[in-house]
């Protein structure tokens, strides 16, 4: 019976102990006052000359120049240079700030200035959920680092992994490129994107179009899909998936490949190529078959495997084994053959 009573005590003694530290804590203020008729259960907390109204919960501090402290409800209501620290990464200022303390929830008004590590988010009103380690913002924010600037007009951040999920109007605006997107998570530590709506990225000579993807915009390579697209040098590149890496100038696609230069009016189909930038250069293999429109005609050309050579207004188009070629007054076989795009001139030729 001892034993059974002890441990009822020291439940009980735990119990309270929690309770405790739930509870607002008013550090220090100016002054303190009471107005029933105006202000019915408040607490009326002010700053003077020297101190500011300071309050604590849970390892959080607030400091404001005015606060109404409801104690029965455990909650308050600031204005005024509000600022909040948490820990040695999370910092929030605003004009005014709501904050229940059973809930744990905060409403965040005016001026929103909220930093956590190396990153800022500016908005209006913004709202802390600290039992979810999440913020949430609706009527437009602005994120910035040490050099890319994001605009969205809802987001949603994750402390705990340092996730951005943006929606509506995605703007990314780094010196290297531009990011437009219906919907998208960033991830600030990595800073990587991930796509979930119709996507474009625009970099000094290259642009490029998904609806689904991933682009790591610290090395700047990515993996698109849906409806994916990449335009540079007269080219467009489609395929059911892309990949592209900026740094070392190559992309590849595959499935349903279509390479089109408009300069030359030539399109090369397959389902896989690779692009290499630095030397202006494709190659298209697997069932591949280039177009090439010729005097109001077009020219045909099958072959295990495709290459367009060089720049727009000097390309050569060639093909390597099993190739076959054909047109309304012309059709023919040959292991390889070599069309100049710039003087019109085609060569076939056979290994035996």
């Amino acid at each position: 019976m001892k034993i059974y009573l002890s441990i009822l005590i020291l439940l009980f003694i735990n119990l309270i102990s929690s309770q405790e530290k739930k509870i607002i804590q008013i550090i220090e203020a100016g002054s303190f006052d009471r107005n029933e008729k105006k202000n019915p259960g408040a607490n009326i907390l002010k700053h003077n000359d020297k101190i500011r109204v300071h309050l604590f919960h849970e390892g959080m501090n607030i400091w404001s120049d005015y606060a109404l402290f409801y104690k029965k409800n455990n909650s308050f209501r600031a204005n005024g240079n509000v600022v909040i620290k948490q820990g040695d990464s999370i910092e929030l200022y605003s004009n005014s700030l709501d904050y229940d303390g059973n809930l744990r929830k905060i409403i965040a008004k005016g001026d929103v200035d909220f930093y956590n590590n190396k990153t800022n988010l500016k908005t209006e009103i913004l709202f802390h959920d600290r039992n979810l380690n999440e913020i949430f913002f609706q009527d437009g924010g602005v994120i910035k680092d040490s050099v890319t600037t994001i605009k969205s007009i809802e987001g949603k951040y994750y402390l705990e992994n340092s996730k951005y999920t943006f929606i509506k109007d995605v703007e990314i605006k780094n010196p290297d490129y531009e990011i437009n997107s219906n919907a998208l998570d960033y991830l600030t530590k990595s800073e990587q994107a991930y796509f979930y709506g119709p996507t474009t990225i625009i970099g000094t000579d290259y642009e490029i179009y998904c609806e689904k993807g991933f682009y790591d915009t610290k090395n700047k390579k990515g993996y698109f899909i849906k409806n994916s697209q990449i335009n540079y040098n007269n080219r467009e590149i489609k395929g059911d998936s892309l990949t592209f890496n900026d740094l070392s100038q190559f992309a590849s696609a595959s499935r349903n490949v279509k390479l089109t230069d408009t300069l030359n009016k030539t399109i090369i189909k397959g389902h896989y190529a690779e692009i290499f930038k630095a030397l202006d250069s494709a190659m298209i293999t697997k069932r591949s078959l280039a177009i090439k429109m010729v005097d109001r005609d077009s020219l045909y050309i099958k072959a295990d495997t495709l290459y367009a050579i060089g720049p727009a207004e000097n390309r050569i188009i060639k093909g390597r084994y099993n190739v076959k070629f054909y047109k309304k007054n012309l059709s023919g076989r040959a292991d390889i053959i070599i069309i100049n795009q710039k003087s019109g001139l085609t060569k076939g030729r056979n290994k035996y």
